[in-house]
């Protein structure tokens, strides 16, 4: 049991690393809401940052153990 729960904890964080706070892609900024102005002020303030290949703003870069946990955090 005791290797059980050390093999859980590291599980957690590999999947803490899995779900981050990236933002929304820069190109489709529109669809989530967010104006020109909005995009501007990220870029302004450096909350950019490049996800799998895209530019991505409004992310924080929070990382989060679970999905549910991503949807609460963005809601």
């Amino acid at each position: 049991k005791e290797l059980e729960r050390h093999e859980d904890s590291h599980e957690g964080e590999e999947k803490a690393l899995h779900w981050v706070c990236t933002g929304v892609p820069i190109l489709r900024a529109s669809e989530y809401g967010l104006t020109g102005k909005d995009v501007q002020k990220y870029i302004t303030a450096g909350r950019v940052m490049l996800y799998e290949g895209q530019y991505m703003v409004g992310g924080c870069g929070t990382s989060l153990c679970r999905f549910d946990a991503l949807a609460r955090h963005l809601k």
